[in-house]
């Protein structure tokens, strides 16, 4: 019967271009209030202790000398702490070691790479391999965007925290861009696309577990389809997939490996670590599907329905098929850390179980929508009652949950009380009264006791991870290497 089904074509109508320009009008509205906040961030937490070593190069021996400390942090740091070898560096080359103020740009970057890895992949996905209009492409990806960004469940680690936004949010683009210059292989066979996919599985190999894996599960997965479909071009996946195994084998082979296990606890069992997995991607997706998922869900109807070629042959089966592989790959993403420490994570790792999960929704919904649209086309009129409907929800649930509760809105909230300038001024304070006291004891700076007046509050966009009193506290302890004196303690 599917293979006799009439294709009812849906008429792309200017609806759809105005869509475009609402999403994208309500994408940047949404953006700049992240963008305006960056601009009183700070280093925090680990942004000292991993990059220490290149401030005191930059201060020492110029920008010249940064790429070699990055590189020698990245070296000592495999054998003492972890092996992710290709995120070691980019930690050490936090934006704060060329000045404090130039600390927004972790927000820029954050951003920009997110932005970019969706758009390219949804244009790869849905315009060149599926048929759709460009139009549709940009829609889904500006839609999973606006969803990503503004109710992504820890901001502070996703935008505007170098260390945690880099080690995870910036991989995650990095595996999307991957897994996008593959399928544009499989579709191109262009040399130039194998190369380059070759050297983002390179560098995403090297970067945080989750990320890596579930690279590797889909890498695995499009070679198998490329060979079981005969795809001419399946030969020119080999390299990509040979230096992602490798990278990430070296990562996981580091001695540091050890010494962070045993300091952090002990994991589970692989089995028992798959069980807990399984487990907690059910409770991740009935915390998440909440009003504004359901909004999301809701206002990619119209979109997937939007003009274009309709996918034949899609079979009831193979809708099943991929809601079980989706959710597999999500659960798939959890168990690296159940085995590795026991539990699932710091907030900054759920974030790209979050972005994982907005992602996997739009896969599933296009393969169901996909077979329903063969058999239904849609109407300026339903479709304006899909977006009034998914509007309505996101209204509801910013009621609901306070209007702080999305991204941008927890931004505002802090600009127009005043603590964002607050936390800037006290930052700018504590960090001009250490340099001032280094230059004044010049080469006794080492030897050196700072005390300093401390942030005495933190908006709650940003993570409240500075020095306190105890010079003993780790975060004491690594503000003191990264300004070169013995401590720092606040009054």
């Amino acid at each position: 019967m599917a293979e006799n089904t009439k294709i009812r074509p849906c008429q792309e109508n200017r609806f759809y271009k105005l869509m475009d320009v609402m999403l994208v009008a309500v994408y940047a509205a949404g953006i700049i209030p992240v963008l305006y906040a960056s601009f009183f961030s700070h280093p925090l937490a680990d942004d000292y202790s991993s990059a220490y070593e290149t401030h005191l190069a930059i201060v020492s021996d110029g920008l010249l000398s940064v790429i070699p400390a990055a590189i020698s942090h990245m070296v000592r740091v495999y054998s003492d702490w972890q092996g992710t070898w290709s995120a070691e560096i980019l930690f050490a080359l936090q934006p704060g070691i060329f000045g404090e103020n130039a600390y927004f740009i972790t927000t820029v970057v954050m951003l920009t790479m997110l932005t970019a890895s969706v758009l390219v992949l949804s244009h790869e996905l849905i315009c060149a391999l599926a048929g759709k209009t460009r139009s549709a492409a940009l829609c889904v990806g500006l839609t999973s965007l606006l969803f990503m960004i503004q109710f992504v469940p820890s901001p502070a680690d996703s935008f505007f925290w170098w260390n945690g936004s880099v080690y995870y949010t910036f991989f995650f683009a990095l595996s999307l861009l991957a897994i996008t210059s593959i399928v544009k292989t499989i579709r191109t066979g262009s040399p130039a696309m194998a190369v380059i996919a070759t050297v983002l599985a390179f560098i995403v190999g090297g970067g945080n577990y989750t990320s890596a894996l579930l690279t590797f599960e889909i890498v695995i997965l499009m070679i198998a389809v490329c060979f079981i479909c005969r795809n001419k071009y399946k030969w020119r996946l080999i390299p990509a997939f040979i230096a992602l195994t490798c990278s990430f084998g070296v990562s996981v082979a580091a001695p540091g490996n050890q010494v962070r296990m045993s300091s952090v606890g002990s994991g589970m069992s692989a089995i028992s670590a798959v069980k807990a997995a399984i487990v907690q991607a059910v409770v991740f997706i009935r915390e998440w599907m909440n009003l504004p998922t359901l909004a999301f869900i809701i206002l990619l109807v119209p979109i997937i329905l939007m003009a274009g070629k309709s996918v034949k042959n899609i079979l009831w089966s193979h809708v099943i098929i991929c809601f079980a592989m989706t959710f597999l790959l999500f659960a798939s993403e959890i168990a690296p850390v159940y085995f590795g420490i026991g539990n699932y994570g710091e907030e900054r790792q759920v974030d790209i179980y979050y972005y994982s999960f907005i992602l996997f929704i739009v896969t599933d919904e296009f393969v169901l929508v996909t077979k329903i649209r063969n058999h239904v086309c849609s109407s300026d009129l339903m479709s304006v009652c899909f977006v009034v409907a998914a509007a309505i929800l996101v209204i509801t649930g910013c009621i609901l949950n306070g209007w702080s509760s999305p991204t941008s809105g927890a931004c505002l909230k802090a600009a127009v009380n005043g603590s964002l300038r607050t936390y800037d001024n006290e930052c700018q304070a504590m960090s001009s009264a250490i340099i001032s006291e280094v230059g004044r004891s010049g080469d006794r700076a080492s030897a050196t006791d700072v005390i300093v007046d401390g942030v005495k509050s933190t908006p709650e966009i940003f993570h409240d991870a500075l020095p306190g009193a105890n010079p003993e506290d780790w975060v004491n302890v690594s503000m003191a290497k990264y300004y070169g004196v013995r401590s720092i303690s606040v009054r």
